[in-house]
């Protein structure tokens, strides 16, 4: 008889901790639900593809970049950034400029999407503590 109360108690205890059962809706943060208040653009340092283009002075100006997880993505989405450039009807597009490709670490403002992918909005500028020269007894 003890064995059957403890059994049915157990089953009322679980019951009533499954997400939805009791109250009917969940609650933002918890069980599938994705909290999405806070999803707002926000500052970060990322691995960027900068596509750059060369004007007749010299001067280059970003024209398009392509967000990466580690360098290795980085080299190989630049890889493939060159090969698309390198089409003459997407350069004749682009107005027969000159491109340069770099792989970088850049201050870039990320959004993050609901699926946990992210994309870059805009790039802020050059990491510049990643050029910072390191001594050599360290």
């Amino acid at each position: 008889m003890n064995k059957l109360l403890i059994l049915i108690f157990t089953l009322f205890l679980t019951a009533c901790m499954m997400p939805g059962s009791a109250s009917g809706e969940d609650k933002v943060g918890q069980g599938d639900v994705v909290d999405l208040t806070n999803s707002k653009p926000k500052e970060g340092i990322v691995f960027a593809v900068c596509i750059f283009a060369m004007g007749e002075d010299g001067t280059k100006y970003l024209v398009d970049h392509r967000h990466a997880e580690n360098m290795g993505e980085c080299i190989k989405k630049r890889r493939e950034a060159v090969n698309k450039y390198k089409d003459p009807k997407h350069r004749e597009l682009m107005g027969g400029t000159r491109f340069m490709f770099m792989c970088d670490k850049v201050r870039a403002e990320v959004e993050i999407l609901e699926d946990g992918t992210w994309h870059i909005n805009k790039i802020l500028g050059r990491y510049d503590p990643a050029y910072k020269k390191k001594k050599s007894y360290n």
